[in-house]
């Protein structure tokens, strides 16, 4: 009896191990995970191609090893569970997300908490790179009869800090604080950040997510009031007269789906555009520039919104920030072309000279202000030509 009972226990570790060998790849080719794919803000690897020379076999062992790392069978049941475990010992199971009080998350890439807390301040090499590159920007257009200005899209933490976990304190300047306080000395400055509209905005309600990384519809329109009047340009931003389309979603934003926390982070998102963007015609052109920082051409996606042929014209750069506020900033100008980039030197001259605005626009994120433009070749350092925000 006894050796029946190790003969069936071996067969079991047996039909375990084979299990274990097989299921991995069988779960590639066959649909039996019905897990969700998380949000993992990555491209995942693509299948090599089949080597046609014995000689370029490593190199394929090794890209198939990578893309067998992405899509090996029960792949997403496997990180759900990790992720469910890590939240239900008070960990967040991803790298980027930070999971603060009362359900709010935080963006944690590109050491955005890091340079709340001021640990990473610039150097003055730094500093002086940026105060640069904006007053070049600025006699650049001012040349050409028109006015620049460079908009900073505040991080989750400096509007939301409240929510924070316990211990993450500011210890000294934002890179945010020291090119506000470097821009103050300067006559003219390009150099804006809405931050005190959307404090004074959080009294009427949510200007940010809980489970998101960008602005709310409240937090669209504070910012781009404050831009336009910063600009003199008054345009009503009621809700009632300019929003009609609406894009609801149910189980959370960008960080929630990163957790992949099955719903537990849920929110109502609710993505909404004026009434006067909605109706009013618009081209989308696809337009290349030679990027010399990159040794290549980029190419990228121009939204048009024009109203009239003539009048007042804005060309506008940004992330998904920008793309956010561009239908409201839209409404207060007769043309406007927005492009989805961070622009080098070369590429920003040769957008303004191309479309000749009025108004010349460049958004960023406040976390990108860590990455100072280098000296030579003029270009941003952190070598994305194309905004991946």
């Amino acid at each position: 009896m006894v050796r029946g009972d190790k003969r069936l226990s071996d067969g079991l570790v047996v039909v375990v191990f084979i299990g274990a060998l097989i299921l991995p790849w069988a779960g590639m080719w066959l649909p039996l995970d019905p897990t969700p794919a998380p949000t993992e803000n990555r491209m995942l690897e693509a299948k090599p191609t089949a080597p046609r020379r014995f000689r370029d076999l490593p190199a394929y062992a090794m890209q198939y090893r990578l893309y067998f790392s992405d899509h090996f069978g029960f792949r997403r049941l496997l990180l759900r569970w990790h992720a469910d475990l890590k939240l239900a010992i008070g960990d967040s199971p991803s790298a980027k997300v930070l999971v603060g009080r009362n359900g709010w998350l935080f963006y944690t890439g590109d050491a955005a908490v890091d340079d709340y807390a001021g640990q990473h301040p610039l150097p003055p090499a730094g500093v002086r790179a940026w105060i640069d590159m904006l007053e070049a920007r600025r006699q650049f257009v001012a040349a050409r009869g028109g006015q620049y200005l460079f908009v900073v899209a505040p991080d989750k933490t400096t509007i939301y800090s409240e929510y924070l976990p316990a211990g993450i304190d500011q210890l000294g300047p934002t890179t945010m604080d020291q090119l506000l306080l470097a821009t103050r000395e300067q006559r003219d400055s390009p150099f804006f950040v809405p931050d005190g509209p959307l404090r004074n905005a959080k009294r009427d309600g949510l200007v940010y997510y809980r489970t998101d990384t960008h602005w709310t519809s409240l937090g669209k329109r504070t910012a781009s009031r404050a831009l336009l009047a910063h600009l003199g340009i008054h345009v009503p931003l009621m809700r009632t007269e300019y929003e009609t389309r609406t894009v609801t979603f149910e189980l959370g934003g960008d960080l929630s789906r990163m957790l992949d926390a099955s719903g537990r982070f849920s929110e109502t998102i609710e993505k909404t555009e004026p009434t006067a963007i909605a109706v009013r015609p618009h081209i989308e052109e696809e337009v290349s520039c030679h990027e010399p920082s990159l040794a290549r051409t980029a190419s990228c996606t121009v939204l048009h919104l024009d109203q009239r042929d003539a009048g007042s014209s804005t060309l506008m750069f940004g992330d998904s920030f920008g793309e956010g506020v561009a239908p409201y900033v839209a409404m207060g100008f007769d043309r406007f072309t927005y492009v989805p980039i961070y622009p080098d030197s070369a590429s920003f001259r040769a957008f303004v000279e191309r479309f000749r605005p009025s108004v010349v626009i460049e958004e960023r994120t406040e976390r990108s202000l860590k990455y100072p433009p280098r000296d030579t070749p003029d270009g941003d350092n952190r070598n994305k030509w194309l905004a991946a925000e």
